[in-house]
């Protein structure tokens, strides 16, 4: 047996995570409303502080943590922020990413 036809019949790739199976899952589309409706506040208020911990920024937002907590989930999954820093009751420190600078908010 030749060394393609093995590989073909026994390649084990596609276990690998590609770039290109790696989407964004779909949110409820209430969590996507609050993504589309707040994403840009949230953005912009992370601007103003190189890392902003959870509860500070939904004070600053006059939001409720759990409405800014999936909007920054889906801003984490996009890459436009990223968790700095995990606290045990959830008060998470982020960070608004290089790409995420880059959006004119």
């Amino acid at each position: 047996m030749d060394v393609q036809r093995f590989k073909d019949k026994f390649d084990l790739s596609y276990l690998q995570k590609s770039d290109a199976s790696e989407v964004t899952p779909s949110l409820r589309p209430e969590v996507e409303e609050a993504v589309i409706a707040y994403g840009s506040k949230v953005l912009g208020a992370m601007k103003q502080t190189p890392s902003v911990k959870l509860f500070d920024l939904a004070s600053t937002l006059s939001l409720r943590f759990d409405t800014v907590l999936p909007v920054l989930q889906r801003l984490q999954a996009t890459g436009l922020v990223e968790r700095v820093s995990e606290d045990p009751i959830g008060n998470d420190s982020y960070a608004v990413t290089a790409s995420g600078a880059r959006l004119g908010l």
